[in-house]
């Protein structure tokens, strides 16, 4: 799904694993190992930033087709958040 060829993909998180997090559905526990791991993996990062990029846009896509505000297309519980690693890089 993502831009990173294989050859140098990270394979200690699969997109799944980082998707969940993106929408915030892992455990603490593993939230802070992938924050973790974000600070160090170049190639985890990018992987994130594009999945990001592609749920944003599919978010806006489905508030365009339901004419919806895309703040009402979230389910209860999901929250926006910038995860450590993007606040350290800015």
């Amino acid at each position: 799904m993502t831009g990173v060829p294989l050859e140098i993909r990270c394979r200690r998180y699969s997109d799944d694993d980082l998707e969940l997090y993106l929408m915030v559905r892992l455990n603490a526990e593993i939230t802070r190992e992938i924050d973790e791991h974000l600070l160090l993996c170049g190639t985890c990062r990018r992987t994130v930033e594009e999945l990001d990029d592609f749920l944003r846009l599919l978010r806006i896509s489905l508030a365009e087709v339901a004419e919806l505000p895309p703040e009402q297309l979230r389910r209860e519980g999901d929250v926006s958040f910038t995860p450590d690693w993007r606040v350290r890089e800015a």
